[in-house]
């Protein structure tokens, strides 16, 4: 996948941010696709949806819920 077609799914599901705010740029590098640092991206679903893991979820569980399952396997491709 190139970083403009992941920055047009990326924008589909979350259109308030840009997916340049969480790609990290040593392993979107070595793997030759872009890959997001999944702190960051962490620290966003906090901002939007609280400390889920004390609710027992995790962010694959926050992901589909919000966002839907195409959602989640995005971010898993890109994690």
């Amino acid at each position: 996948m190139t970083m403009p077609e992941a920055g047009k799914h990326f924008r589909r599901f979350f259109p308030e941010k840009k997916i340049n705010d969480f790609i990290d740029p040593f392993l979107s590098l070595i793997f030759k696709t872009p890959k997001i640092d999944i702190g960051r991206f962490d620290d966003f679903l906090h901002s939007k949806h609280g400390e889920y893991e004390k609710e027992n979820q995790s962010m694959a569980d926050v992901l589909e819920r919000h966002y839907g399952a195409d959602a989640a396997n995005f971010i898993k491709l890109l994690l």
